[in-house]
C-alpha cells in the first residue's frame, strides 16, 4: 500500500533524518510532480468529502446491503438489537447494527449522543426544549428525548453555535 505522507519537518529535522536514513529501503521518494500533484488532489478531496460529511457509510439488514451518505442522515435511533435510520427524504432504514458500532462510523463534527437510544445529525437540530423532561426537535418534526446527562454538552453546542453566528442565546 502506498501513502503520501506530507511533514512540517521545521521542528523534527534531525529526527527526520535518522528516521529516512534508517527506513530508506522501505520508503519511496518520489519526484514527479504531476504523480504527486494527482495524489495530493485526490487525498484533498476525499478529506474535503469527510470534513462537509458527504462521505458513504455501510448499513447492513437482513436483506440488504445500504450506502448512505453521512449528510443524509437526520437521527439514528436503538429499538432493541437494531436501529432505525432516519433520512433526510423520510425514509427510514432499518440496520442489524447496534447503536455504538453506528455512533463509531459517523463523522464527531456532525452527530451528537442526546440519549442512549438516540444520536442526531447537529445540521438538521431546530430546537431544543430544556424544561422537564427535556427533548430534542429535529427538522424533519421528529421527537426525540434528551438525556439529563447530555443537556449540558448540548447547551454548550448551541452555545457556540450562536457565539460563531454572533447571535445570543437566551434561555
Amino acid at each position: 500500500m502506498e501513502r503520501i505522507i506530507i511533514i512540517d519537518d521545521h521542528l523534527c529535522k534531525e529526527e527526520l533524518a535518522e528516521f529516512l536514513e534508517a527506513n530508506k529501503k522501505h520508503i519511496k521518494l518520489d519526484s514527479s510532480f504531476e504523480q504527486l500533484k494527482s495524489s495530493t488532489k485526490i487525498f484533498f478531496e476525499e478529506l474535503l468529502e469527510i470534513k462537509n460529511g458527504d462521505e458513504k457509510i455501510i448499513f447492513n439488514s437482513d436483506q440488504n446491503i445500504n450506502f448512505v451518505r453521512t449528510k443524509e442522515i437526520v437521527s439514528v435511533n436503538a429499538f432493541g438489537r437494531y436501529c432505525k435510520i432516519i433520512l433526510k427524504n423520510g425514509s427510514i432504514l432499518e440496520t442489524n447494527q447496534d447503536l455504538d458500532s453506528i455512533e463509531k462510523k459517523l463523522p464527531r463534527d456532525f452527530f451528537m449522543r442526546i440519549h442512549a437510544l438516540h444520536l442526531i445529525n447537529l445540521d438538521y437540530l431546530a430546537s431544543c426544549k430544556l424544561n422537564i423532561p427535556p427533548s430534542i426537535i429535529m427538522n424533519n418534526g421528529e421527537i426525540l428525548p434528551l438525556d439529563e446527562n447530555k443537556k449540558a454538552e448540548v447547551i454548550k453546542y448551541l452555545e457556540n453555535l450562536t457565539k460563531n453566528s454572533n447571535n445570543s442565546m437566551i434561555y
